[in-house]
């Protein structure tokens, strides 16, 4: 939100005259607000739930956390809102919600005990219909709960079905933090196509965390911000989210040049950032970090040549590795089209045999599967797709059974 000189000035008194500022302000160990920027201005509003509305022309900013899109997660057994996701290691208990059997068994009761009642009867029957494919929803996907405290104890919505294996321990090492209380920082790497993006950002999502990402950083004003020719400092993602708080994922680490790593190095490992305005910002204790590349930042591979190398300094940044790899079950899914995803993955197994290098990634399967919904067949997808860019002695041996 873009806030003007003017509008600040008056967000500084509207917080000044609020009950709750002297608390912040000791708890967080600012200085009068006269020293509060725009951005910080509305952090402490909807961290006090000070309707600003009147100023910004814009609704209060009573909505700490983002939602999940609709239907990501099975709701249905979440914990209640009087005890948000961010309590993670800090609040209330973990939410025990009663066991499937136990409600089965409860239903089965209130059924004998409405033998009489046929209507009583069909409703209690429909209910345990539900409870039945509940269960077998879960048998079938496996699901974890999303939010866990410290101790390993969940708390939260469930995963959903089609979600990549590794969804859970990523949650897991994110969350981590070592006796100072710092969240430990993650490196995944995996082919593209993999779901790395969409890993960190729902991380984020069932931590309740802002999220935001960075990629292919050049220079180190990219990462830590600017000062203009007018004297105006422009802020970055990964600034306000070391800051405030929040989930930042640095995409495709392994391609960022000497001088970006630099400055994700001593913020990193120091905990601050010294700003272009002199200004030093300290590490949110809920600031959490996601490196992503298609390599381990050791140099290029076959496969992704343009990758750099980069000083095992960068690296250690990341103490926690994980491996990305395709998620076959979830790429079925995503496509819709079981005939053109086995199509895909034998595909894909054969040129491996054979090692023809050739990325035949998860959007080769959901791109084809869009093409035979217009209208394509299946040969002319498989020649528009993975098959393109291969000599014809190549193409047949990926399509060899």
């Amino acid at each position: 939100m873009s806030v003007s000189n003017a509008q600040r000035a008056q967000l500084r008194r509207l917080i000044g005259s609020h009950s709750g500022w002297a608390a912040y302000r000791r708890l967080h160990g600012l200085g009068d607000t006269s020293s509060l920027g725009s951005a910080l201005c509305l952090q402490i509003c909807a961290t006090l739930q000070i309707d600003h509305s009147h100023i910004t022309g814009t609704e209060s900013m009573n909505n700490p956390a983002p939602q999940a899109p609709q239907g990501l997660f099975n709701r249905a057994a979440a914990a209640p809102a009087a005890a948000p996701a961010p309590a993670v290691f800090h609040g209330p208990a973990p939410v025990t919600a009663p066991s499937v059997q136990a409600a089965m068994d409860a239903l089965l009761a209130a059924l004998s005990a409405q033998a009489g009642d046929s209507a009583a009867v069909a409703a209690l029957a429909a209910d345990l219909e539900t409870v039945t494919a509940r269960v077998q929803t879960l048998e079938s996907a496996a699901p974890a709960l999303l939010v866990i405290d410290a101790a390993g104890a969940a708390f939260g919505d469930e995963l959903p079905a089609t979600r990549h294996p590794m969804m859970e321990t990523l949650i897991r090492s994110v969350t981590a933090r070592d006796l100072r209380g710092t969240p430990q920082n993650v490196w995944i790497s995996g082919p593209t196509g993999s779901g790395k993006t969409t890993g960190a950002r729902m991380a984020a999502e069932a931590l309740g965390l802002a999220w935001g990402f960075h990629s292919q950083m050049q220079m180190p004003h990219e990462l830590i911000g600017f000062v203009d020719a007018a004297g105006t400092y422009h802020e970055t993602v990964f600034v306000r989210l070391f800051r405030d708080g929040g989930l930042c994922l640095l995409d495709e680490i392994d391609g960022w040049a000497v001088d970006a790593t630099a400055a994700l190095n001593s913020a990193l490992a120091n905990g601050q950032i010294s700003l272009p305005t002199g200004e030093i910002i300290n590490r949110n204790r809920d600031f959490y970090c996601i490196g992503a590349g298609n390599t381990w930042g050791l140099g290029p591979t076959a496969e992704f040549v343009g990758r750099n190398r980069l000083d095992a300094a960068t690296r250690s940044r990341f103490p926690i590795k994980l491996a990305w790899g395709y998620d076959m079950a979830l790429e079925r899914a995503l496509a819709q089209n079981d005939a053109w995803a086995d199509r895909v993955f034998a595909a894909r197994r054969a040129a491996e045999k054979h090692g023809i290098k050739t990325l035949i990634d998860p959007r080769v399967t959901i791109a084809g599967a869009a093409m035979i919904r217009s209208g394509f067949t299946s040969d002319e997808t498989a020649a528009m797709t993975y098959l393109a860019e291969l000599a014809p002695a190549q193409a047949a041996l990926v399509e060899s059974r």
